[in-house]
């Protein structure tokens, strides 16, 4: 942000100058600093909506973990006073303890016992199964990772104001070192349109590369995902249907998705997409 002020007052400095007849060659390097001031507020202020948007992430994952734990202590409870081992209270804990009526070995038996009971071990199959498991924890790597230049993204260019999301088709034609922030190319932008964006990885999302369809992520039917609608360069949301079929660790076929609002005669239309055009949707999508 140091650098940012200091071009703040090169540029009122050269403004005032400005005033006085400057010559073009100032009048060319007020444009160049003030176009250089305006690209770095726009990725301070994308930084800060970035920020709020995973610190509400975090709180609903916060709440939600809380929910669950109060649920799975109501349960223990209720076991623990079935089997009358202990008090529902669970202050009747500290109470045993205390009166010495309960060693902590004893607490820690009958903890584990009750615990044990009500925990179903999952079935876990051999041979295939275990290995595709095994698979797809590997796969859950950063999604950046392998993108590179002149890959195409979906690029979310609606500002964070807009009551709806705006999600679209560009090109990767730069990215900074870290992979933080991307310029894109929107190829399909008219002639009174803005075709280029300079967005952060909140607002980018990688599209699955056709030549590696053994590794890209399905979604199962009733999930929600972002996808192109057909014969457009724009993605909406829609529910599958259909997933790709996998034959020898290789997806074979398209999605067949239900977008919002695509209805015809009264009939929700069912469209193929293929797998390279759907994304999962981001968390924080709007609808409007």
């Amino acid at each position: 942000m140091a650098g940012a002020r200091e071009k703040v007052q090169k540029l009122l400095h050269l403004s005032s100058q400005s005033g006085k007849k400057a010559q073009d060659g100032e009048a060319k390097k007020i444009e160049a600093l003030r176009r250089d001031v305006e690209e770095r507020y726009e990725l301070v202020t994308q930084w800060s909506h970035e920020k709020v948007r995973l610190a509400v992430l975090a709180y609903e994952m916060i709440d939600i973990n809380m929910v669950n734990l109060d649920r799975d202590i109501l349960k223990f409870q209720e076991e623990l006073a079935a089997q009358n081992s202990l008090p529902p209270d669970l202050s009747g804990l500290e109470k045993g303890l205390m009166a010495g009526d309960l060693s902590y070995e004893m607490m820690q038996q009958q903890q584990a016992a009750s615990l044990q009971a009500s925990i179903r071990p999952p079935k876990v199959s051999r041979g295939k199964d275990v290995k595709r498991k095994s698979s797809v924890r590997s796969e859950k790597v950063d999604p950046f990772k392998h993108l590179q230049i002149d890959d195409n993204v979906a690029a979310r260019i609606s500002p964070p104001s807009a009551e709806a999301d705006e999600w679209i088709v560009c090109k990767v034609i730069g990215m900074s070192d870290d992979k933080h922030y991307f310029d894109l190319l929107d190829e399909h932008a008219g002639e009174d349109e803005i075709n280029t964006h300079r967005l952060t990885r909140l607002n980018v999302i990688p599209l699955p590369k056709p030549d590696s369809r053994h590794a890209i992520q399905t979604f199962p039917p009733g999930t929600y995902v972002l996808a192109i609608f057909p014969g457009t360069t724009a993605f909406y949301r829609a529910a599958v249907v259909a997933t790709p079929k996998r034959q020898k660790s290789a997806l074979v076929g398209d999605y067949l998705l239900e977008f919002d609002d695509d209805i015809e005669d009264g009939i929700i239309m069912q469209r193929a997409v293929s797998i390279d055009q759907v994304v999962a949707l981001p968390f924080d999508f709007k609808l409007g």
